[in-house]
């Protein structure tokens, strides 16, 4: 996950070249390995952060 400043967003890659934005806002499940997954929604304020818990 990278940020892309020309396109205002982060930047999931899998694969070589394709991937998907995730912009400020956008929910999204945080998968940490053994079976440990977070319910995550990012966020911008003075800087990006993400909150985690229930949709």
């Amino acid at each position: 996950m990278n940020y892309n400043e020309e396109l205002d967003c982060w930047v999931v890659f899998w694969g070589g070249n394709l991937g998907y934005r995730v912009r400020s806002g956008e929910w999204f499940d945080l998968h940490l390995g053994y079976g440990r997954t977070f319910s995550c929604r990012l966020k911008i304020g003075r800087d990006w952060y993400m909150l985690t818990g229930l949709k």
